[in-house]
């Protein structure tokens, strides 16, 4: 996929050139826990195990364009290209991290990646190599350093609104719901 222009990215549905100004990207958590207490006072967490996963909802309102979800149905399988950074931490004094996802690539950055890296405390960049979900600092620092990455989430879809238009300003709205299969 080339998407030198679009921060969202879904494969196998097309984006037009403009039309991912003002997608709203919300994540929520795909189930929740609640807590209760024992006869002696003590914290018990029921429910499922938090694993990461997502409920991802994709919406614009008074777009010009929009994708095409013609061809979309329930139950496909897309990856994400996420407009959401991530975040992971390099210890002071350690070289790499391993990411939890892989980061989507990008051209505009001298190493392909839509990939930051910060010292703590610090707003300049430090630079990094990627290799899969492996960044590498070029040299250790004697500080964590924070490493901030747009990721690449396989989903499948759960819903989709096609849309509505408004024929008076000559927009229109759309929205997909995924859920996060990592």
């Amino acid at each position: 996929m080339d998407r030198r222009h679009l921060r969202i990215g879904l494969s196998g549905i097309v984006i037009p050139a403009g039309a991912d100004w003002g997608i709203q990207e919300e994540h929520a958590r795909f189930a929740s826990n609640t807590t209760a207490r024992s006869w002696n006072g003590r914290p018990i967490i029921q429910g499922p195990r938090d694993d990461h996963r997502h409920v991802i909802t994709l919406s614009a309102d008074g777009t010009r364009w929009g994708p095409t979800l013609d061809d979309v149905n329930v139950r496909d399988l897309v990856e994400l290209h996420s407009a959401r950074f991530e975040a992971a931490r390099i210890p002071a004094g350690m070289l790499s991290v391993v990411l939890r996802r892989p980061p989507v690539p990008d051209p505009s950055k001298p190493w392909g990646y839509a990939v930051l890296a910060h010292r703590d405390g610090e707003k300049t960049r430090i630079p990094v190599t990627v290799a899969g979900k492996v960044v590498t600092l070029l040299q250790a620092q004697d500080v964590d350093v924070s490493v901030q990455y747009r990721a690449i989430r396989p989903c499948v879809v759960t819903d989709y609104r096609p849309g509505t238009t408004d024929t008076r300003s000559g927009t229109q709205g759309w929205g997909l719901t995924l859920v996060d299969r990592t």
